[in-house]
């Protein structure tokens, strides 16, 4: 018998790069890099992201990165007349940020 395994590594830091303030209605980019123990970056790790506080939305809940351990989420700050604090929550692996954007 011929057994293949094929092991991957967990995330264990991730790198995020989001604006601060997000005008009503608009939708921005949230880079994400998921790197493993080593500092490496992870290819084909499952991302997944969710709002925990506000109104706002994320246009794709679970991504996976790239060659090179990179993916782009989308977020929608929903309109509103008022400004609010939206929080979107980020895991991958062993890996879990949360994020702030106005």
């Amino acid at each position: 018998y011929v057994t293949r395994l094929n092991i991957r590594a967990l995330g264990a830091t991730l790198e995020t790069t989001a604006p601060d303030t997000v005008r009503s209605g608009e939708t921005t980019q949230v880079l994400i890099r998921v790197l493993d123990a080593n500092g490496d970056p992870i290819v084909a790790a499952l991302v997944q992201c969710s709002v925990v506080q506000g109104s706002g939305t994320m246009i794709e809940p679970a991504l996976l990165t790239d060659t090179i351990g990179y993916t782009t989420a989308h977020f929608v700050c929903t309109p509103s007349p008022a400004s609010e604090q939206d929080s979107i929550r980020i895991v991958s692996g062993d890996a879990d940020t949360v994020i702030g954007i106005t």
